[in-house]
C-alpha cells in the first residue's frame, strides 16, 4: 500500500519548529511560523516509494522585517535535523528553494512582515 507523506510531514515541521516565543499553527498572535501550501509532488521511482514534497514555511512578525529574516534564518537550522515518523525517511537535507518577502498593513493598522520560504524534501516510504 502506497501511503501519502502529508500528514507525517506537517507533524514533523510543526514539532521541529516549535520554540519559546514563537506560536506555530496558530492563527493569532505574532511571532509566529505558519505551514501551508503543502504539495505532495509525484512518485520518482517506479516503486512509488520515493517522492518529493514541498512546503512553504512562513515567518511573521509585527517588528521588523530583519526579524521575519532572522526568524527564517532558525526555520532553516531547526530543518536541517528533521525527523519524520517511523513510516518515512528523509533523503539527504531539506533544501531551500524560493523566498519572498512581504510587508502589509493589517486593518488594525499595524504592519506585518512575512518572509515565505519554500522547502523541498525528498523522503522514502519505509514499508
Amino acid at each position: 500500500m502506497i501511503r501519502s507523506a502529508y500528514k507525517d510531514l506537517v507533524a514533523s515541521l510543526t514539532s521541529a519548529l516549535m520554540r519559546p516565543g514563537i506560536s506555530v499553527g496558530s492563527t493569532s498572535g505574532y511571532p509566529r511560523v505558519e505551514i501551508h501550501s503543502v504539495t505532495e509532488n509525484m512518485r520518482l521511482d517506479k516503486a512509488g516509494k520515493l517522492r518529493m514534497l514541498t512546503a512553504s514555511i512562513e515567518s511573521i512578525t509585527n517588528d521588523s522585517m530583519v526579524k521575519a529574516h532572522m526568524m527564517n534564518e532558525v526555520n532553516l537550522e531547526l530543518l536541517q535535523d528533521l525527523k519524520i515518523d517511523k513510516d518515512f525517511r528523509l533523503i539527504g537535507e531539506p533544501i531551500a528553494d524560493q523566498m519572498q518577502a512581504i510587508s502589509e498593513t493589517a486593518d488594525a493598522q499595524n504592519t506585518l512582515y512575512r518572509v515565505i520560504q519554500t522547502v523541498n524534501f525528498y523522503v522514502e516510504n519505509n514499508e
